[in-house]
């Protein structure tokens, strides 16, 4: 495994981790005592889940394909107001966009496991 850390005031801080494998590693936990010890908790990425959407730039109605769990959509203005909300479920959704104004957005879906962000092109 190679690790990188940088110091931070005698302190190392671990920022990114790969495995031999290709694998990303994340520090999903790093706790630094006043005695300069630490507890690290690390974790291997899995598997990206596919998320499809389309039509990208959408005029009426936007697909959510979303093949491996239930979560949340959400779509932001690039000023980060949310404009909508709306729960998908396993397999195909569709997200009505008539109330949404021609623009440039920032696509949220949560997970408990993912948070996916895209931009989203509307052109009523």
């Amino acid at each position: 495994m190679v690790l990188r850390a940088i110091w931070l005031l005698g302190l190392t801080i671990f920022f990114s981790c790969s495995s031999v494998f290709g694998q990303e590693v994340h520090v999903a936990h790093l706790d630094i005592d006043s005695g300069n010890a630490c507890d690290i908790t690390v974790g291997v990425d899995e598997p990206i889940e596919k998320l499809e959407v389309f039509p990208n730039p959408a005029s009426y109605a936007l697909s959510v394909v979303f093949p491996n769990a239930d979560g949340g959509l959400q779509i932001f203005e690039l000023s980060g107001k949310l404009i909508l909300e709306s729960s998908i479920t396993q397999g195909i959704n569709q997200i009505d966009l008539t109330k949404v104004q021609t623009g440039v957005y920032v696509l949220v879906v949560t997970t408990d496991r993912k948070i996916y962000q895209s931009k989203l092109f509307v052109n009523q």
